[in-house]
């Protein structure tokens, strides 16, 4: 299905100029554009793509800017530290609950380094932009979602997850040298992947945030794109995410993950459209 008309393309420095809001940002822009222009003008062109808010795009502006910051922690950017789409994350609507999901799921899937190196500074920042305009507090917020489900028990959590025995058996084969690493994980991947009401962000976004973060760390990316058009992702909506990628982690993110992610999208979409079922999920 077609989506709306895409809008024009903006100006690339009337465009860097609004987007940026911050002189010297812009004038590190400046720097090399005066010298490559063309590089400049595409990368303005790329970014008001990815960037594409509705109807012409397909992800809320909050949903991309907190992609944004997953990609930026998974790939541990310290310096600078992934402030800047964190703030803007809070001004497009997001909380902070929000954004601590979003670097759960880093932590989840690239480890404590990612907190440590930039996930921290995300989430501090988020706070403090919400604490500057008087929203998201835990005060205000404590009222809005339910109480936190039950932790199941680690195998059966896994089972219930895990619909490739395969997948499975690879978590076995650690398990039973480590037992408490496959129990300490499965807890942490049931905090971070936990549905509203007792979790933040609704499964379609945070299946979304996992297919970015495997991207950015260039890992072939399928399954997380599987499960996110099962939980109601549109193919646009992959898609955007793995642009994103390409926007802050390069081609390389696409050549060596986002296009696998995408085409396991468009195969996962034409299987519900058919009615087709995989022999592992009967």
């Amino acid at each position: 299905m077609k989506g709306s008309p895409r809008p024009h393309l903006r100006d690339p420095w009337e465009y860097a100029r609004e987007y940026l809001g911050d002189q010297a940002k812009l004038d590190d822009h400046q720097r090399y554009a005066k010298y490559c222009p063309e590089v400049f003008q595409g990368y303005m062109t790329l970014r008001q793509g990815a960037f594409m808010s509705p109807p012409g795009g397909a992800l809320p502006l909050k949903y991309k800017e907190l992609l944004c910051v997953a990609i930026e922690c998974a790939l541990m950017k310290a310096n600078p530290p992934p402030i800047f789409h964190a703030r803007r994350a809070i001004d497009k609507g997001a909380t902070p609950q929000e954004m601590a999901e979003v670097v759960s799921m880093c932590i989840m899937l690239r480890g404590m380094a990612t907190y440590r190196q930039a996930g921290r500074f995300a989430l501090q920042a988020a706070e403090e932009r919400a604490g500057e305009i008087g929203r998201g507090t835990e005060e205000g917020k404590a009222a809005e979602t339910g109480p936190r489900a039950p932790i199941l028990d680690p195998r059966e959590y896994a089972r219930q997850y895990f619909a490739d025995q395969s997948i499975l058996g690879e978590h076995e084969r650690y398990a039973k040298y480590c037992p408490e690493v496959f129990e300490g994980f499965m807890t942490l991947r049931q905090g971070a992947c936990m549905a509203p009401p007792g979790g933040w962000l609704p499964l379609k976004y945070k299946e979304l945030v996992l297919v970015a973060i495997e991207c950015a760390i260039v890992v072939p990316s399928k399954g997380h794109a599987r499960r996110a058009i099962d939980e109601g992702a549109t193919l646009q909506e992959v898609a955007e995410a793995v642009c994103l990628c390409i926007m802050l982690g390069g081609m390389v993110t696409y050549m060596h993950s986002g296009r696998f992610a995408l085409q396991a999208a468009e195969e996962r979409a034409e299987e519900l459209a058919s009615g087709v079922i995989r022999k592992e999920e009967r």
